[in-house]
């Protein structure tokens, strides 16, 4: 089978020019399970450039703004990764945003767009919950927490000269 990654993503992006050929040749030769049609570049593409370019030189406030990045919230986990059952991350989310709000923090939470029906309501009171993709959103906070790094956000966000707190759980 195909990489995941090919029927989860847009675009797939890697190290090298040649690594961006055996991916496009592994992709033709074992289609994904699910129908996507996933463009495989290299890192010599400009696609993040050109994003850094446009997000980088916006200038940064000081509104201590922190948008949490949403697992996407899910009754399974995925045996891939560790620490991906939902409510262990929607219980880690719950406290990073009780923890800043204490502290005089404003919390946006960023919603999983695929999840929205698993969300409602849970973070009514605690934290404004923005539901569009995050390249629409990403300059309403002035920092970000991941509570997972396997999301298109993370590649994005690294794009702009925000602070990153990415948080790996174990299991």
């Amino acid at each position: 089978l195909s990489y995941s990654e090919f029927a989860l993503s847009d675009t797939y992006v890697t190290n090298t020019d040649g690594g961006a050929e055996l991916c496009a040749r592994i992709q033709r030769s074992y289609p994904t399970i699910v129908p996507n049609t996933c463009r495989v570049v290299s890192g010599a593409s400009c696609m993040y450039r050109d994003m850094r370019n446009a997000m980088y030189t916006r200038s940064s406030h000081d509104t201590r703004t922190v948008m949490i990045i949403g697992f996407p919230q899910n009754g399974q986990r995925k045996a891939a990764s560790a620490a991906t059952l939902g409510l262990q991350q929607l219980d880690f989310e719950l406290r990073i945003i009780d923890t800043l709000r204490a502290r005089g923090y404003g919390v946006i939470y960023k919603a999983h767009p695929d999840r929205l029906r698993e969300v409602r309501g849970i973070f009514e009171g605690r934290a404004e919950v923005l539901t569009k993709d995050f390249r629409a959103v990403w300059d309403r906070a002035d920092a970000y927490v991941f509570g997972s790094m396997r999301t298109t956000a993370f590649s994005i966000a690294l794009c702009t000269r925000k602070p990153i707190v990415a948080v790996l759980m174990d299991e």
